[in-house]
């Protein structure tokens, strides 16, 4: 906003506004739908770049040798919480969605951003230092 950079990708909660206000102009998201947020900016698929997806997701993680028990009652808890209407309504209003419920979806979606990622690297030709 204060005219250093040309181009960021950023948060769309944290850029919504600025993009309202008519302080950013918004290119597109990187989700695959548009977002509820800014419904009007297109997706960066639909601008050119077919099947781009990107964004950030968080999630707990335990030890592998932690009883399913126990993961099992963390993960109940977890997701009684997340779908407490106030709690729904935050995340909502933060972009926020849920893209598993189960241990077992959690752990489908990890594995499917690092093949996706490890793919990117190495068509990039990526190297480590």
């Amino acid at each position: 906003m204060s005219g250093e950079v040309s181009l960021v990708f950023g948060g769309i909660a944290q850029s919504a506004p600025q993009v309202r206000a008519g302080r950013l102009r918004a290119l597109g998201v990187a989700s695959l739908q548009r977002s509820p947020i800014l419904p009007d900016v297109p997706t960066i698929s639909e601008s050119g770049l077919p099947g781009f997806e990107a964004g950030a997701w968080y999630g707990l993680l335990a030890p592998g040798s932690t009883p399913r028990a126990i993961i099992d009652r963390i993960n109940g808890e977890v997701v009684r919480i997340l779908r407490l209407p106030d709690v729904q309504q935050r995340l909502q209003a933060e972009a926020f969605e849920l893209p598993a419920e189960t241990p077992e979806q959690f752990a489908a979606v990890i594995r499917a951003e690092l093949k996706k990622w490890s793919q990117i690297v190495k068509e990039a030709g990526v190297k480590p230092e």
